[in-house]
């Protein structure tokens, strides 16, 4: 497949709170993580903190998102440097909780974000814009489920 450093790994979560959040969220995936390489991702979930995690996910399960531009070397540094900067970075669960009851509310219910977290959309969304790339320009910036972040004109399908 060819994975590259800062492609996006959309899951398909098979879970109960996978199935959840696909439900909720009107969307094939439930989970995003950062490509570091072949073997290895940078993700968060409910479970644990931002960190380095070996890739365990069966190809079948999962999609992979590549940025169409070609990253400057400067943006490839600083994309690391956010990672480096964030690893250990607690997941923000109120974040996600508000995006499924700001869907099931038709936007009556606002998404709360809570400081010095981040969950796994989060994280990917950041790493972007601190490259100064801005994946979703048109969107707001608090409501970011995995298949709103997938959807970005600025990334490709490859696998």
């Amino acid at each position: 497949m060819g994975l590259r450093r800062f492609d996006l790994l959309f899951y398909k979560g098979d879970s109960w709170i996978g199935k959840i959040i696909r439900g909720v969220t009107d969307s094939p995936y439930s989970h995003v993580a950062i490509v570091l390489d072949e073997l290895h991702l940078a993700e968060t979930d409910w479970r644990y903190p931002f960190q380095i995690r070996h890739l365990e996910y069966r190809p079948d399960e999962y999609d992979v998102f590549r940025l169409k531009e070609t990253l400057s070397d400067l943006q490839k540094h600083r994309m690391q440097q956010f990672i480096n900067e964030h690893l250990r970075t607690p997941y923000d669960l109120r974040q996600s909780l508000s995006n499924g009851l700001f869907i099931l509310s038709q936007g009556r219910i606002h998404v709360m974000d809570a400081a010095n977290k981040m969950n796994c959309c989060e994280s990917a969304y950041k790493m972007y814009q601190t490259a100064w790339i801005e994946l979703l320009p048109d969107r707001p910036k608090d409501f970011l489920p995995p298949g709103l972040l997938a959807s970005s004109e600025k990334l490709s399908k490859i696998a």
